[in-house]
């Protein structure tokens, strides 16, 4: 989903299931509902690289560097207040490493929004860019992606403080893990929760998401 500058009922779509979708690869078991993850997963995704694309803390973009709110996103996600899964995330400077991409956007602050996700398959043999495609949201039960990324626009995220700019990138990096927006409530795949301030840190059936399938 997308977070959105304008938003009805302070429901701000964050991050991004937009136009893009993903993919999983193993079954949700009984303990993860599939109202708030899709069957499958990012592929091999338990011990993954993330990459910072240039447009991160471009000054071009409005001078919001956003890479320290990241790592402490991960951070978050791995070392979850009592609570425990398997991930391991680590940071690599090769683009094809990675499995977990961040980028930036200038946005305008009337239209742009603030996170979008989007999944990917490979389409084609090769190494380049050009060898993969974006997933589309009927894929998201059918098949596992390879890599996501995340792309934040820099005017909107201005208008958090540290702590939600934080929420809100765990919400997205959640995406790439397989977990869906929902609305139930107190639950970081809820965006109106982080908007009202409710969750505070990685929830326990986002966390269950993670255990689950990695």
């Amino acid at each position: 989903m997308k977070f959105m500058r304008r938003f009805m009922s302070l429901i701000l779509v964050i991050g991004a299931l937009a136009a893009a979708a993903g993919v999983f690869a193993v079954p949700v078991s009984a303990a993860v509902s599939s109202t708030i993850a899709f069957k499958k997963k990012l592929s091999n995704g338990t011990n993954i690289a993330y990459y910072f694309d240039p447009s991160l803390g471009n000054t071009a973009l409005g001078s919001l560097d956003i890479r320290p709110r990241i790592i402490a996103a991960r951070e978050r996600i791995m070392y979850p207040p009592g609570l425990s899964n398997p991930i391991i995330l680590w940071r690599t400077t090769t683009w094809l490493d990675s499995k977990m991409d961040f980028k930036q956007y200038a946005g305008n602050q009337t239209t742009a929004t603030v996170g979008v996700t989007q999944w990917f398959k490979r389409i084609a043999p090769g190494n380049t860019q050009s060898s993969f495609g974006v997933m589309m949201k009927s894929e998201l039960d059918q098949q596992d992606w390879l890599y996501g990324t995340i792309a934040f626009g820099n005017a909107q995220m201005k208008r958090y403080n540290a702590n939600k700019q934080e929420l809100i990138i765990i919400h997205e990096m959640m995406h790439v893990y397989g977990g869906k927006d929902i609305t139930a409530a107190s639950s970081i795949l809820n965006a109106a929760e982080i908007e009202s301030g409710v969750v505070t840190k990685l929830t326990s059936d986002a966390n269950s998401i993670l255990v689950d399938k990695y």
